[in-house]
């Protein structure tokens, strides 16, 4: 999946940047992936890193999944980090844990 947008409709506080996502009450993510297939995903957290905001998030096979995450007008692009960012992000994340 390279680029998947998500509209929150249920989302409707302000973001007034530190982009504290942890407070979003959202459970499940559905995407669009590149071929038009709808795709459901539980949101595992969000997280920030470099002055972006990250989400991991759980396919319907459990396997988690990293996405940069890009909020304009409400409503939220996924996308699929580079193979060099995701290696950095990753290795980011997991000293979070």
């Amino acid at each position: 999946m390279k680029e998947t947008n998500c509209n929150c409709a249920d989302h409707d506080h302000n973001h007034g940047h530190d982009h504290d996502h942890e407070c979003c009450e959202i459970d499940e993510i559905e995407l669009v992936d590149e071929d038009g297939n709808v795709v459901t995903f539980q949101l595992e957290e969000w997280f920030e890193y470099n002055d972006k905001i990250y989400a991991i998030l759980i396919d319907n096979e459990e396997e988690a999944l990293l996405f940069e995450s890009i909020e304009e007008d409400g409503e939220y692009s996924f996308i699929t980090p580079s193979e060099e960012e995701f290696d950095e992000v990753k290795a980011y994340y997991e000293e979070l844990e």
